[in-house]
């Protein structure tokens, strides 16, 4: 059970985007206590994996994706283009955005 717990710490710490001021915590998680050599070592490889299964999923995922969208790379070109002009006009308030209401312009 702590091995599978250890797994789903990484993944989870993965997905959080404030992991550096976490690593002195895992540190101390895995090498703290009276902990044999080899649970540290497991829980340390268990913490690994977690990592690698998601870098794996995203970038099968990543490229899962690009090859569906590679066959209609103009369309997603143009339409992507579009919609970075209109963020554009809406940040310099030449259009207005309804979704955009609550944020205003820092310039006075």
């Amino acid at each position: 059970m702590n091995y599978l717990l250890t797994f789903l710490e990484g993944i989870i710490s993965f997905i959080s985007p404030c992991m550096l001021p976490l690593l002195p915590v895992y540190v101390s998680y895995f090498g703290g206590g009276n902990s044999v050599k080899k649970q540290v070592f497991l829980k340390a490889l268990s913490f690994v994996a977690g990592f690698t299964v998601i870098f794996a999923m995203l970038g099968v995922f990543a490229g899962t994706i690009g090859h569906l969208l590679s066959e209609f790379k103009t369309i997603v070109n143009l339409i992507c283009g579009i919609i970075v002009v209109i963020f554009g006009l809406s940040y310099l308030e030449i259009i207005r955005l309804p979704f955009f209401k609550g944020v205003k312009s820092s310039g006075k």
